[in-house]
């Protein structure tokens, strides 16, 4: 009897493990995927470059996008560390979207204080400067894949004087161009 109970469990267990995917995070033209969990990013955003940089921790490998109309990045950060990357933020259960962070009226340094190499440039003329000293906004979110992964969706909006409300960026319009795909259920 207990043989046929440890039988039928393995049986279980075999049958459930054929029906579940792999994990897998990764970038693709207009959309990309964390854990599974597929996003798009609207065609107002156009791929601009990939950059690796090299830091004290591990290798960051960096997607940008470039909104012209919102004058809005969005940049797909996904960091390989060397050592456990605790710092990646914790909660590995919590789900991608809901690790959301806020930055408003901020002066950001992009590339300026770490070497990078340009993978792919679209132009042909990448810029690293082109936010230094211009407030913006920023959203981003931040997720723990495994003990050397990590993963951050950073969206950039300058600041417009055009824009009389609270808010002086397109930050809001910015995070709408970015959509979680629902996942069908087999």
């Amino acid at each position: 009897m207990v043989k046929r109970f440890v039988g039928l469990l393995l049986l279980c267990v075999l049958v459930s493990a054929c029906h579940m995917k792999p994990l897998t995070t990764d970038v693709y033209e207009n959309r990309f995927v964390v854990n599974n969990d597929e996003f798009i990013i609207q065609k107002d955003f156009v791929k601009s470059a990939i950059v690796e940089t090299r830091t004290d921790y591990g290798i960051e490998k960096t997607y940008i996008y470039r909104n012209e109309k919102l004058k809005s990045w969005l940049l797909i950060v996904l960091g390989y560390a060397d050592c456990r990357n605790t710092f990646w933020g914790e909660g590995e259960t919590f789900r991608f979207m809901n690790r959301k962070y806020c930055l408003y009226g901020y002066e950001l340094d992009w590339f300026t204080d770490t070497k990078f190499h340009v993978v792919w440039d679209r132009t042909g003329h990448f810029d690293p400067n082109a936010l230094k000293d211009i407030p913006v906004d920023i959203v981003y979110y931040t997720k723990v894949l495994n003990p050397k992964k990590g993963i951050h969706v950073v969206i950039i909006s300058e600041e417009d004087k055009s824009l009389k409300n609270r808010r002086q960026s397109h930050i809001d319009e910015a995070e709408r161009c970015l959509r979680y795909v629902e996942q069908e259920e087999d």
